[in-house]
């Protein structure tokens, strides 16, 4: 008898125990599960960037499928590279895009060929990774910043590097999908509810409301956070409104806005009436997790613009000595 699975299609925007993820229960720190979970989010924010798609869609949503994913599957079992390509081209097909599958296998190798260059221009954040074998790739560690501008533009026709009918490709292709189709299993294919659940969705109604809109650069501002939210796995821990609120509050106290708090009772907050009652400390999480990215001298830096090296056994399709990357140099 063939084995059968049960599928949880049940909503659950804010899971019940969202430190208990798979790769904990494996043995893996938090400190290092934050680390690759930094890095497969920083790919999702390049491609999309490369890609020239809406913050608010298709990376956000590819976000919240990595960061679901991983609360299922161990780092162990799936390294962050396949599972960002994986999390963006479901992404891409959720928001309905019109980006193929050779195309994110081209954005991504393009991102593999700056990240191995390491194209930084703060020589104290190259000299670190260059100092932290487990971290770094550093074949290009002797290579001038000029040369490696150079080969990065000589080799930025990504999609002539791959023979859509050679083996190299096919094999790509089957990694890519397959990750899809376990990000589509773990979440129990209940992923329709995810575009409209982004905290961007809340910022102009909120500002509309609280009648600060007109303030030049709050609702961007804003906006850049809850960008910045993506990249935690807040998505899984708090309430999109929250992050909303968390995101304003952070925006109008960074341009000096004054929010409208006195045309209520003093024992009101103006997020109380949005939000509800005794959700201050978890404010106060969310705001102090996203001014911790912020910090130049913590792993988000490294995690960013650095080769991470995968926790799966015998390494991984796409870890940066695998033979796939090196074959298409």
């Amino acid at each position: 008898m063939s084995k059968r699975t049960t599928l949880d299609r049940r909503i659950v925007p804010v899971l019940p125990k969202p430190e208990d993820t798979a790769s904990r229960r494996d043995g893996v720190s938090v400190a290092t599960e934050r680390y690759h979970r930094l890095h497969g989010t920083s790919l999702l924010l390049d491609a999309a960037d490369a890609l020239n798609v809406s913050s608010a869609s298709c990376y956000a949503t590819a976000c919240v499928l990595f960061h679901r994913f991983y609360h299922q599957i161990s780092l162990r079992e799936v390294d962050v590279w396949s599972a960002a390509m994986g999390s963006f081209l479901l992404a891409v097909k959720i928001e309905e895009l019109t980006i193929s599958l050779k195309q994110v296998i081209a954005t991504f190798l393009r991102l593999y060929r700056k990240r191995k260059m390491i194209l930084l221009e703060d020589d104290e954040v190259v000299q670190w990774i260059m100092k932290q074998p487990s971290i770094a790739y550093d074949s290009s560690a002797a290579l001038p910043f000029a040369q490696k501008d150079s080969l990065i533009r000589e080799n930025d026709n990504t999609s002539a590097s791959i023979n859509p009918f050679g083996p190299l490709w096919k094999e790509w292709q089957e990694v890519v999908i397959e990750t899809e189709n376990k990000i589509l299993r773990a979440l129990g294919f209940t992923v329709y509810w995810i575009p409209d659940h982004h905290p961007h969705k809340f910022i102009l109604y909120v500002l509309r409301v609280l009648e600060v809109d007109s303030h030049k650069g709050l609702a961007q501002l804003a906006w850049n956070y809850c960008n910045d939210s993506c990249r935690l796995d807040l998505c899984v821990r708090f309430e999109a409104h929250l992050m909303a609120c968390a995101a304003i509050c952070l925006a109008a106290s960074e341009q000096g806005v004054v929010l409208p708090d006195s045309s209520l009772p003093t024992t009101i907050k103006w997020w109380e009436v949005l939000c509800g009652p005794g959700h201050e400390a978890e404010l106060d999480v969310i705001q102090k997790e996203l001014l911790a990215l912020k910090d130049k001298e913590s792993d988000v830096v490294m995690a960013s613009v650095a080769f991470v090296k995968s926790l799966v056994k015998n390494e991984s399709f796409n870890d940066p000595q695998s033979f796939s990357w090196e074959s298409i140099k």
